[in-house]
């Protein structure tokens, strides 16, 4: 491997993917000041790394935890939105040069989701509640408004997820905890 470029942004979250008629796209989210920031770049020439769309996010949060792709939607983890603020941002970026809300997942007790993954359509959070949490899945049949599909109850404030086949290992602050999603 061998360094290609270097582009000077913040970055609390990054996903790179193709995105079918618009090339390779890298998407970060940053935090600067009390405002959380989304910016999408086209890195089909690596050596030159272009600016698409620069945007703050809905207000509330703490920072942002993760960003993962379902189609043409971007998730986006915050970090302790507060009561009235989505837990998960969801962003239209079938047009990567205007990007759009496209909904959210509120969940209503809770600490902070931590992680999200997704793994065919639904799309898992490992969410902190006090000193434990959850891990919580959601059905993407429609990808704008997630359904809460189930709920698994996990030890110790879980902050890290990852799904392999059917089990996911959500890690929290003094534990693993495995559970059977094949189900």
């Amino acid at each position: 491997p061998f360094q290609v470029s270097t582009t000077s942004t913040s970055a609390d979250a990054i996903t790179v993917f193709d995105l079918p008629g618009h090339g390779k796209l890298a998407c970060i989210c940053y935090r600067s000041g009390s405002t959380n920031y989304l910016k999408i770049f086209n890195v089909d020439n690596p050596a030159s790394p272009q600016l698409l769309d620069y945007l703050p996010l809905v207000p509330g949060s703490s920072g942002i935890r993760n960003i993962t792709r379902f189609g043409e939607l971007l998730y986006i983890c915050q970090m302790y939105p507060g009561a009235s603020a989505d837990d998960v941002l969801i962003y239209d970026i079938s047009d990567p040069e205007s990007a759009t809300p496209a909904g959210g997942v509120n969940v209503a007790d809770n600490s902070g989701v931590h992680d999200i993954e997704i793994v065919g359509n639904t799309l898992y959070l490992a969410n902190r509640i006090g000193t434990d949490g959850q891990l919580l899945a959601y059905s993407l049949a429609d990808p704008g408004s997630p359904l809460l599909l189930d709920t698994v109850d996990i030890p110790y404030a879980p902050f890290r997820l990852s799904i392999t086949g059917s089990l996911a290992c959500v890690q929290s602050i003094r534990s693993m905890t495995v559970v059977d999603i094949g189900n």
